[in-house]
């Protein structure tokens, strides 16, 4: 008989650290998110952040729920939670069982329910239950900084994995080129100032552009995300045969930029992620002008040797355009947002001001 759990701050707490979690042989969260989850500035004590469905004691599946707000334009705030780390273990199914998560995820959170980052079998899912309408797509672009094909194609295809030897050589060879290039460029006018904490002046900037998104980061929020990550910096075999997300990557990174201008003023912050080489930046904010926000970047990727760069702010993106500042190939991407059908008239997508690090993408 299937039976699902619901675990809120507290029950999620005692939870991971139990002795019947440490003896699973498959758990539902790892234990830094699970404590990431229970930091959660905007999580309430009895919101449920993980939902679990046990077969006769096994776990047969799981889905987790990241609590938010959002401020619709007549300030009116709406609690609601991101859908996440949806799984199912193939022994369990064609039993429904991923439907009957999401249906107690509904439920519980009463169809206040957004995501992203889905796969295309998870989408047709998502169409076929009938709960979600489209929201908006996210338009960004990604740059090929240096070449890294010896991690991108091997898993695109099982002939790539016996040609990893040869793509190390291969990217060796290229990146040599493009490192005698980058010698001969613009060197750091001035060392990055980066910390993993907000000052004072910083959350002065911040707040200057505190009303331009739907969900409104604060300070706590992004302290919240750059202090209990989803990925930490290493490695933990054990860990990744017990749980089917990544909670663990050979190199993670997450802080805040300050952008300074010549007289070494606070005019902007960007709070960045690098993952295996690949720079992301989730959040920014600035009253500077745009060469200084181009140039912030290329210090960023220069000083962290980044091998790939994706953004999806079009301000950004166009900046680093105009100017030419990234002499790289680079490709058009998107990110698909559904948003469920009770929340579809509270939140328009044309009023919507969205951030690349809404939701759970911040975090990995």
């Amino acid at each position: 008989m299937l039976e699902i759990k619901k675990y809120n701050r507290k029950d999620l707490e005692q939870y991971v650290n139990s002795q019947t979690f440490k003896d699973l042989r498959v758990i539902p969260i790892s234990f830094h998110r699970a404590i990431s989850q229970c930091h959660n500035p905007r999580a309430l004590e009895d919101d449920i952040l993980l939902f679990v469905a046990y077969e006769d004691g096994q776990i047969a599946g799981y889905l987790g729920a990241l609590p938010d707000d959002y401020f619709t334009k007549d300030n009116a705030k709406v609690h609601l939670a991101w859908m996440s780390c949806l799984w199912v273990d193939p022994a369990h199914r064609g039993k429904k069982i991923a439907q009957k998560l999401i249906q107690s995820c509904f439920e519980t959170w009463d169809h206040r329910i957004i995501l992203t980052e889905f796969t295309a079998e998870a989408g047709s899912l998502y169409q076929k239950i009938n709960l979600f309408d489209p929201w908006l797509t996210l338009k960004g672009r990604r740059w090929y900084i240096q070449s890294d094909l010896a991690f991108i194609l091997p898993p695109k295809h099982c002939i790539f994995i016996k040609l990893k030897p040869v793509l190390k050589i291969v990217d060796q060879s290229l990146n040599a080129v493009i490192n005698i290039r980058n010698f001969f460029g613009e060197n750091l006018k001035d060392p990055l100032e980066e910390s993993t904490h907000l000052s004072e002046e910083t959350i002065s900037v911040l707040n200057h552009d505190h009303d331009s998104s739907g969900f409104k980061r604060s300070a706590d929020e992004l302290h919240w995300l750059m202090q209990f990550p989803w990925v930490l910096e290493g490695e933990n075999e054990t860990e990744a045969q017990r749980y089917h997300f990544t909670s663990y990557s050979h190199q993670f990174k997450c802080a805040a930029v300050f952008i300074k201008d010549s007289t070494h003023n606070t005019r902007g912050i960007m709070i960045y992620t690098i993952r295996n080489g690949h720079l992301k930046i989730p959040y920014f904010t600035h009253f500077c002008p745009p060469d200084l926000l181009s140039r912030t970047v290329k210090d960023i990727i220069k000083k962290h040797r980044v091998t790939t760069m994706t953004l999806y702010s079009q301000e950004l993106i166009d900046y680093l355009q105009k100017s030419k500042s990234i002499q790289s190939f680079s490709k058009e991407i998107s990110r698909k947002y559904l948003i469920s059908k009770t929340l579809s008239p509270i939140m328009p997508f044309h009023e919507s001001t969205i951030y690349d690090g809404d939701g759970d993408c911040g975090f990995t």
